[in-house]
């Protein structure tokens, strides 16, 4: 049985339920996609302060504030997600699920692998390394439940793909949380 983006309802145990359109849902991805692609310039500017040593004077909070809002905006997607109800997307629906995801995945290692990057000089910023710490480990979990929810509603080939974008972007995180854990313990 093949979904159509316009599908409503899935039968699912006896019941219809909701489920949410492919573009909505693509949406969704593509707008976390579209948060971590704005902190990326922010984040970027830390790194070119840290290589001039001007991070003291460099602010790490809008990136830390930004962080906090990705992870609220993946809790509330993977919320949104559940309450409209499981569905089965097949084919481009499936396809286009998938590489949203793949390229959420993508833009958020980037933009972790650049505070990798300035990490010994974050911890010269008191307070920043302890909360870059705590929201890796929020964003983190936070991504591995909203992949699930996801990967759980696709055929199997994307739900394979989502699952090997979470196991490199779990990787890249856990990095950063060893990092930042270290440093933290350190400042």
């Amino acid at each position: 049985m093949r979904f159509s983006i316009n599908s409503a309802f899935v039968a699912f145990g006896g019941v219809a339920v909701a489920q949410l359109p492919t573009t909505n849902l693509v949406g969704k991805i593509n707008n976390l996609t579209a948060i971590s692609t704005a902190l990326i310039p922010e984040t970027q500017s830390l790194v070119g302060n840290v290589s001039s040593l001007a991070i003291l004077t460099s602010d790490p909070w809008t990136v830390l504030v930004g962080l906090f809002g990705l992870a609220a905006a993946v809790e509330q997607d993977t919320s949104a997600i559940r309450a409209a109800g499981p569905g089965q997307y097949v084919g481009n629906d499936a396809r286009s699920i998938g590489n949203a995801f793949r390229t959420f995945g993508k833009i958020t290692r980037d933009l972790v692998n650049v505070l990798i990057v300035a990490s010994p000089l974050l911890k010269l910023v008191p307070g920043a390394a302890p909360l870059l710490l705590i929201q890796f480990t929020t964003l983190k979990s936070d991504v591995d439940d909203f992949a699930k929810t996801i990967g759980g509603s696709v055929e199997p080939g994307a739900a394979k793909n989502i699952t090997a974008e979470l196991a490199t972007f779990d990787g890249t995180l856990s990095d950063a949380i060893k990092v930042f854990n270290v440093t933290s313990a350190t400042a």
